[in-house]
């Protein structure tokens, strides 16, 4: 827990924003609608964006910081 409470704004958006196409799947599980499944893939492409925004943005943090002495 100590964890999420020192994440910046922008990786707790990414971990949001990962979650987000489990909960439709799971949506789409229960109840298949062509509706569902239509917003399924908008919803992939923006949780695997998210997560590669985020893995650049702690390499860069990381690059940045390795540097100084804390």
């Amino acid at each position: 827990m100590n964890v999420l409470r020192q994440a910046s704004l922008f990786a707790l958006l990414t971990l949001i924003l990962g979650c987000v196409p489990l909960v439709m799947a799971v949506v789409y599980v229960i109840r298949p609608t062509e509706r569902h499944l239509a917003l399924m893939r908008p919803l992939s492409l923006a949780g695997l964006f998210a997560s590669i925004a985020g893995a650049v943005l702690g390499f860069i943090t990381c690059s940045a910081s390795s540097g100084r002495e804390i």
